[in-house]
């Protein structure tokens, strides 16, 4: 029997047991909660969560990887694949990793896979005979563990250099969340640079925004800036900013992660990037003045809304963010901006009202209003323009030019709304074609024409005499035909370091609308190969091809269906 100091004993022993799995399982949570490096080499930021590109906010961190290809990626935390996707464009060569913690862990512009997805990739683009696929391996069919080497870092899609694009979302909600966070090793002491400050006299609900000054605040010490000029201006008032973030072990430019406006010490507008969806992404066209984006190619942040944006990381607005000026008012503005660890800048300056100070401009009243809350329509008997409800940030004039374009088009040139004004979704525009029958407007396609005349195509469908295309932008657009196949310039040989086997290169090109469909035949046989738009370069990777010599063949399609097909006999050097 047991007596009671035994009973006491095991109770005591029970007690020390369940504190020490506690410790244990609290260790191991820190432990796993923490992820390790995507990289085996120091991680130096070239792109920041939430900065505003083209069309969208970066949903991730971009990693520097030395201007190289092929060093080792590591999957964070243990987990298992839940998607693959290999494409031209995009994220190129991407990995998904749901994890045990709720996390999805995402890998991008990868030159290789590892090994396990690597096959399983091949076999079901040989099975669909073609690149560009997407997978959603079963639950825990490719399993990892935490720093296992899950693919090699590349320059794969649209990425413009090598680098690393890494991303970690909540898996249940799919939205991106600020990988800085959970980054500690990543260096930053440096506050955000605070270029200028712009302020905008606001009319008529917002019809008619006019950059109205725009000053060059001083550092006066370290993330500390002010502007002891006063500013006079009267009526309705935003106020914008242009600045960026550095790190500290790289000069590239980064976004904002927070701001904030005080008025007379009242926070009046607030914005932290932390975790916006991929379906608000757009909403970076109606946070940024677009047009002077579009005349200058730099980014100015309107600490006001906008009525038809429509953006989850908008903290506090007070009156969408803008200030009446009153008679005899002052005001004194403070602007507060922060980056993803926290450092700081601060700018002071005063804008007061004076009678003498007048907008200068009013809106323009010429052609048809479209509201931004609803579905709007204006059309002729050349041109049809669809605007689904939401497309637009705010309500404006709309106006329509049609002119004579020159020979080389086959409608008019068709100017359609205010090229500074940005799109929240893409719109629909037709364009009836000047020629008559179908036998050459099966060779059209759309182009849109910047202002130095240079034409670039839009992919659309052509039906009953109409181009109809989705479009992402205002601007000028008309009808041109491409009956010129693509070229076949070159077959080259190199060698693939991490694939560690040769590669063919094929340069081509197309005169005007672009590749379209590509494939390659090695003897016969449907052989894998990966065109890189942005090189214009065909890649045949021969690490399943062991012969020395061999027949190949490219047929080549583009945009308007001309095509190319070049048969030729191979004969590698031997080494």
């Amino acid at each position: 029997m047991f007596g009671p100091a035994c009973f006491l004993n095991m109770k005591v022993a029970i007690f020390l047991t369940c504190i020490f799995t506690l410790i244990i399982s609290n260790a191991y949570s820190q432990q796993t909660a923490i992820p390790l490096s995507p990289l085996t080499i120091p991680l130096i930021q070239k792109g920041n969560y939430g900065e505003v590109r083209s069309n969208h906010f970066h949903s991730g961190l971009d990693f520097s990887t030395q201007t190289k290809i092929g060093f080792p990626v590591i999957a964070s935390f243990d987990g298992y694949v839940s998607r693959i996707k290999t494409s031209e464009n995009g994220y190129g060569k991407a990995v998904y990793i749901d994890h045990p913690n709720g996390l999805t862990t995402v890998y991008a512009h990868l030159h290789r896979y590892g090994r396990t997805i690597e096959q399983l990739v091949f076999a079901e683009q040989e099975k669909q005979k073609k690149y560009s696929i997407e997978l959603f391996p079963e639950r825990n069919k490719i399993t990892v563990r935490q720093g296992d080497t899950i693919g090699w870092s590349g320059n794969s899609g649209g990425s413009s250099g090598p680098h690393l694009h890494y991303e970690i979302r909540n898996t249940k909600s799919e939205k991106p969340l600020n990988p800085i966070n959970y980054f500690p090793q990543i260096k930053d002491s440096i506050p955000p640079l605070l270029k200028s400050i712009t302020i905008y006299s606001i009319k008529e609900d917002f019809l008619s925004i006019f950059p109205w000054h725009e000053i060059k605040p001083v550092e006066t010490s370290r993330g500390n800036y002010s502007y002891t000029e006063l500013i006079s201006a009267s009526g309705e008032i935003g106020i914008g900013f242009s600045g960026y973030d550095q790190a500290n072990d790289d000069n590239a430019i980064l976004g904002i992660d927070e701001a904030e406006l005080y008025a007379n010490e009242k926070l009046i507008y607030a914005r932290k990037m932390s975790n916006f969806s991929f379906d608000e992404t757009r909403n970076a066209n109606g946070l940024i003045d677009y047009a002077k984006g579009q005349r200058t190619g730099s980014i100015t942040e309107r600490c006001y809304k906008l009525p038809g944006v429509k953006f989850s990381q908008y903290i506090f607005l007070k009156n969408s963010g803008v200030v009446d000026l009153e008679n005899d008012s002052i005001i004194n503005f403070r602007l507060m901006l922060r980056d993803g660890v926290g450092n700081i800048s601060r700018c002071v300056f005063t804008v007061a009202y004076s009678n003498n100070a007048k907008p200068k401009n009013t809106v323009v009243k010429k052609g048809e209003l479209l509201e931004y809350n609803k579905a709007n329509k204006i059309q002729s008997d050349r041109y049809k323009l669809m605007l689904p409800a939401g497309a637009l940030f705010r309500d404006f004039y709309c106006d329509a030019i049609i002119r004579r374009g020159n020979k080389s088009f086959i409608a008019p040139q068709i100017t359609i709304g205010n090229t500074s004004e940005g799109l929240k979704k893409n719109i629909t525009l037709k364009i009836k074609s000047d020629l008559e029958g179908d036998s050459l407007n099966y060779k059209t396609i759309m182009v849109k024409i910047a202002s130095n005349g240079t034409a670039s195509p839009v992919s659309g469908i052509y039906k009953d005499g109409w181009y109809s295309a989705s479009i992402s932008s205002f601007g000028t657009y008309s009808l041109m035909v491409d009956s010129i196949s693509p070229v076949i310039e070159n077959i080259s040989t190199s060698f693939d370091s991490v694939y560690n086997c040769p590669v063919l290169e094929i340069k081509v090109s197309d005169n005007f609308s672009g590749i379209k469909n590509y494939s390659c035949m090695i003897n016969n046989k449907w052989h894998l190969s990966e065109y890189d738009r942005k090189n214009g370069t065909i890649y045949v990777l021969l690490n399943q091809f062991a012969e020395s010599k061999f027949n190949i063949k490219i047929d080549l399609s583009d945009m308007c269906n001309n095509t190319t097909t070049l048969s030729k006999e191979i004969i590698l050097s031997k080494k």
